[in-house]
């Protein structure tokens, strides 16, 4: 009796192992293909489009790198002065000639050197904090129309407030 209840052990902790494992791979397969999530959105007025960055309200930066099967984005985004109870920062494409714009979601990348930068405090004495304000997402490439050009926004969301930023880039995909 006491081999097979060893036995049943050493087949219960396989089992559990076996299991766990599988979970480990669902959950890096999810957050791998991250950028997968997109939401194809019809033009519209939902957004308020800030194309002139230079009343200095925002502050934002994108570097597009072009690797072999993705493009990968990377930047930041903020409002000055703003005390930020909630927001998201996405990436917009919006396909060349057409009123479609792809929505893509973008990982949070902390950065401090941006407060630092800034270092200013508001009417009431607060320090602003920008450092939650860096983002990266990856694109992959087979998702993409060939023989486009794609115009890169940022869609910054924050305290209800929907803005969609102009960068000036855009993406060709030959």
């Amino acid at each position: 009796m006491n081999s097979w209840l060893s036995f049943a052990n050493k087949h219960l902790a396989l089992v559990f192992t076996i299991i766990m494992v599988g979970v480990m791979v669902i959950i890096c397969f999810g957050i791998f293909f991250h950028a997968e999530h997109w939401e194809n959105v019809q033009g519209d007025n939902t957004f308020y489009v800030q194309t002139d960055m230079s009343n200095g309200e925002y502050k934002s930066d994108i570097q597009i790198k072009d690797e072999k099967k993705y493009f990968v984005l990377s930047g930041f985004c903020y409002k000055l002065n703003e005390r930020v109870k909630k927001f998201d920062i996405s990436v917009v494409l919006k396909e060349n000639g057409t009123d479609n714009y792809i929505l893509i979601p973008t990982h949070l990348v902390i950065r401090n050197d941006l407060s630092r930068k800034e270092n200013m405090t508001d009417k009431h004495g607060n320090f602003a904090m920008y450092d939650a304000s860096g983002f990266e997402t990856r694109i992959r490439k087979n998702r993409l129309l060939h023989n486009n050009k794609y115009k890169v926004y940022i869609l910054y969301k924050s305290n209800n407030e929907n803005t969609l930023i102009d960068t000036g880039e855009s993406i060709p995909y030959e």
